[in-house]
């Protein structure tokens, strides 16, 4: 649709901020996710993390809606018709990093229900907490550059990962395990999957029209 998708945004006044915070948005939502990912399975008192992941997710949703009403504020105005596009864009983005931070807090969260044994974990979770990790930077280079390799890259890597968190959904279904730890087991899978869909839809918005936005798990021609 654009050369450059952030190329455009920075050339249209209004959105040069937007972007960039939008880009902080989702440089928070990656602190948080490997501090949480990390704590959850390295240390004896993952409570030692609460105040920063809580107070980060916080920064995210008063970044969220400062973005929010600088483009209602914008669209309010009755801007040129083609900016209109690019602000239902920021729009969906900026809803995509705030679920983010929430599913990396809900995260965190599934230490209260079970005290993780760190092989068990390792054995379902591991390469999957390195491909979240990876994946993270790889959508944030993608947008930032609007390279729509990078993004089809990212796309695939993180469809990839969702169907390695539902296959360790399955095998830990299948698994004998004491209930608070299989429970704790599979919310973490799939708050990993919810994670890696949102990022996934970030980088489409590199490639795909603004109605496509938000099908991440459909197949993608």
């Amino acid at each position: 649709m654009f050369k450059s998708l952030a190329d455009f945004f920075r050339g249209v006044d209004w959105t040069g901020a937007v972007v960039d915070s939008f880009d902080e948005m989702l440089a928070i939502a990656e602190r948080n996710f490997i501090l949480c990912a990390d704590h959850l399975v390295g240390t004896d008192d993952p409570a030692v993390v609460r105040e920063e992941i809580y107070a980060r997710d916080q920064d995210i949703n008063s970044r969220e809606r400062a973005i929010r009403r600088r483009i209602i504020s914008h669209l309010a105005a009755s801007p040129p018709e083609h900016e209109i596009p690019m602000a239902l864009v920021l729009t969906s983005l900026v809803k995509d990093a705030e679920r983010i931070g929430d599913y990396v807090k809900n995260l965190y969260e599934t230490h209260q229900i079970h005290d993780f044994d760190r092989a068990v974990y390792d054995r379902y979770y591991d390469g999957i907490r390195t491909q979240m990790k990876a994946l993270f930077r790889e959508a944030r280079e993608a947008f930032r550059e609007s390279n729509p390799a990078k993004a089809h890259a990212t796309i695939t890597a993180g469809r990839e990962t969702m169907k390695h968190c539902e296959n360790a959904i399955r095998e830990i279904a299948s698994t004998e395990h004491s209930v608070p730890q299989a429970v704790a087991l599979v919310l973490i899978g799939r708050h990993y999957k919810r994670i890696c869909a949102h990022l996934v839809n970030i980088a489409t918005s590199v490639v795909v029209p603004v109605d496509r936005l938000d099908y991440y798990d459909e197949s993608l021609k």
